[in-house]
């Protein structure tokens, strides 16, 4: 499903097309990517020593 989504995007010009489908995979997928996001977001904003 997501993967079909992605397949769309890269075809798609229409910016809100572009929107409506990445809130789509943001939907499906939030629990899977949050994690990952929150590290990226939190090691880009306040970095440790192990990422200086």
């Amino acid at each position: 499903e997501v993967t079909k989504l992605i397949r769309e995007l890269q075809y798609e010009s229409d910016r809100e097309n572009i929107v409506r489908i990445f809130k789509e995979i943001a939907k499906k997928n939030w629990d899977m990517y949050y994690p990952t996001i929150n590290a990226i977001v939190n090691s880009e904003l306040f970095p440790t020593k192990s990422t200086l």
